[in-house]
C-alpha cells in the first residue's frame, strides 16, 4: 500500500467520523418515532462505533500521530433527511460493507500495536453491526 500507517489511520479516523451511520445518528427529524426498536438499534450502533473510534483516536494520540479534523459530512448525505429507515437500511448495509473492505485492506499491513488493536476492535464491531443491519432488512 502506498500510504504510511499514520496516513491510513488518519484517513480512517476522518472517514469513520463522517460515515453514513454517524450522519444518520445526527439527522433529525426521523420519519419513525424516536422510541421505535429499529431506530434505537441504529442509533446504538452509531454510538458504539463512535466510542470505538474515540479509542482509536486515543491510541493514535498515544503513538504521537495526532488527530485529523473530521471535516464536513459528504454533501451527498444531505438528501437523506426525512426518509424511512426501510429505504435507508440498504444504504447503511452497503456503506458498512464498503468501509469494512477498506479497513480489512489496511489491517493486512498495519503493524502490531495499540492502534492496530483499536482498529481491530472497530472492525469487529462494524462486522457485528453489519450482520444485524442485514437481518433487519425486509426480505
Amino acid at each position: 500500500m502506498a500510504q504510511s500507517s499514520s496516513e491510513f489511520l488518519k484517513a480512517t479516523f476522518r472517514k469513520e467520523s463522517r460515515s453514513l451511520l454517524q450522519y444518520v445518528s445526527e439527522a433529525y427529524p426521523w420519519t419513525l418515532h424516536p422510541e421505535s426498536a429499529p431506530l434505537r438499534t441504529v442509533l446504538h450502533f452509531a454510538k458504539s462505533e463512535l466510542v470505538a473510534l474515540a479509542q482509536l483516536g486515543k491510541a493514535m494520540m498515544k503513538a504521537r500521530m495526532g488527530l485529523p479534523l473530521p471535516g464536513a459530512y459528504p454533501q451527498s448525505f444531505t438528501t437523506l433527511n426525512f426518509i424511512a429507515l426501510d429505504f435507508l437500511g440498504p444504504m447503511l448495509v452497503a456503506d458498512q460493507k464498503r468501509c469494512l473492505a477498506e479497513l480489512d485492506e489496511g489491517l493486512n499491513w498495519l503493524p502490531p500495536g495499540d492502534t492496530r488493536h483499536a482498529l481491530e476492535h472497530l472492525v469487529d464491531l462494524k462486522r457485528k453491526h453489519l450482520e444485524k443491519l442485514e437481518s433487519m432488512q425486509p426480505a
